[in-house]
């Protein structure tokens, strides 16, 4: 008897879905969190489940094994995460879940991007500018005359 078998993992950036371009905006150098959610959508068991980013982060499985027999069964769904430092620009990775049943291999992939900015400078207002040049002005004139 044949059980139709398939995968799905959905990829979040920081708590967003963002299979699309541009994504949350991140300050570069800060923590970007990934979660990869995994759910086996076929009626199959499937095991030898496999999570892997295109960018070299490392999933690391959090939980979601109901019965901790290390078989994703139909409906379940399990749940790992992954943190990286944020770089400049555009960027995207793309994570891949594979599983097996009875040799076959069924697999899912999806992107995820953000976009690295640098972090806003302070800056004051340009009356308040004008101002401390002004009395940066007056001072020292005044302390030259003195």
């Amino acid at each position: 008897m044949y059980l139709p078998i398939s995968i799905d993992i959905e990829k979040s950036t920081n708590g967003q879905d963002a299979d699309d371009p541009q994504g949350p905006k991140v300050d570069v150098g800060s923590t970007v969190e990934w979660e990869y959610v995994v759910t086996n959508t076929g009626s199959a068991n499937l095991t030898n489940i496999n999570v892997m980013d295109d960018q070299g982060v490392i999933p690391v499985f959090q939980g979601s094994d109901l019965n901790n027999d290390s078989i994703l069964e139909p409906g379940e769904t399990w749940t790992y995460t992954a943190n990286g430092t944020a770089e400049f620009g555009q960027y995207v990775n793309n994570a891949t879940a594979t599983g097996e049943y009875e040799g076959e291999i069924v697999e899912d992939e999806d992107p995820s991007h953000y976009y690295g900015e640098e972090k806003d400078v302070p800056t004051a207002h340009p009356l308040l500018t004008v101002s401390l040049i002004g009395v940066g002005i007056v001072l020292f004139l005044r302390r030259k005359d003195e």
